[in-house]
């Protein structure tokens, strides 16, 4: 009976954390629309793409934690997180292209090599730990951020989509507040992930030390 109720609390602290950073997703976009009110709404410089740069790096930090507390999981987390911050430089692309056009690619591709090789270094346990991470709820709520991201916000904000809804009333700004909106709601389940991932870290770590 105590360990059910155990398991009802730990589904209702998600819940309360989930419906947080839903509400913060949604004061963040609320900000961009109220109070910058101009030209370029959710562009390069606006608190939505400031908060998926922010997300992107706090999953990062969090995905190498969890590596650091977890050894035999540390393969796996650096490739998350190595994803992660890839991800971070892209977002950054357009002030990184003020030194030149498409020198966001530099920063991008050292990165990526440098990731690679830490992945390789430490592949033994790869395999093992990413079996064990697909049977965990952390890797549903990954999956649905990715899906998010790189599929849905991409195409809800096809520019032929909205000039078709709004017709001669269309309105750039508005493409541009769903799609980057929708974007930063998908970073925010990646951000959840990560810590979701780092309690599966944490457990499998006790399990270990139990086992011993």
């Amino acid at each position: 009976m105590k360990k059910t109720e155990n398991l009802i609390l730990q589904a209702a602290i998600r819940v309360c954390i989930y419906c947080v950073a839903m509400v913060c997703v949604a004061l963040i976009i609320y900000l961009d629309g109220m109070w910058l009110v101009k030209p370029g709404q959710f562009g390069e410089v606006s608190f939505t793409e400031y908060g998926q740069l922010a997300m992107l790096l706090v999953a990062a930090g969090i995905f190498l934690k969890a590596g650091s507390i977890d050894t035999s999981s540390r393969g796996l987390s650096l490739l998350l997180a190595g994803m992660a911050f890839l991800g971070a430089i892209r977002e950054l692309d357009g002030f990184l292209d003020m030194v030149w056009h498409g020198f966001w690619k530099i920063p991008f591709y050292l990165v990526l090599c440098l990731f690679v090789w830490l992945v390789y270094r430490n592949r033994d346990d790869l395999q093992e730990a990413t079996e064990y991470f697909l049977k965990q709820p952390a890797w549903g709520v990954l999956l649905s951020g990715f899906l998010v991201v790189f599929v849905f916000s991409r195409l809800f904000g096809l520019g032929d989509l909205w000039k078709s809804i709004m017709a001669d009333n269309y309105l750039r700004d508005v493409k541009n507040a769903v799609e980057e909106g929708t974007e930063l709601m998908g970073f925010s389940l990646i951000v959840l992930a990560a810590f979701e991932f780092l309690l599966v870290c944490r457990a499998k770590k006790r399990g270990d030390k139990q086992v011993r």
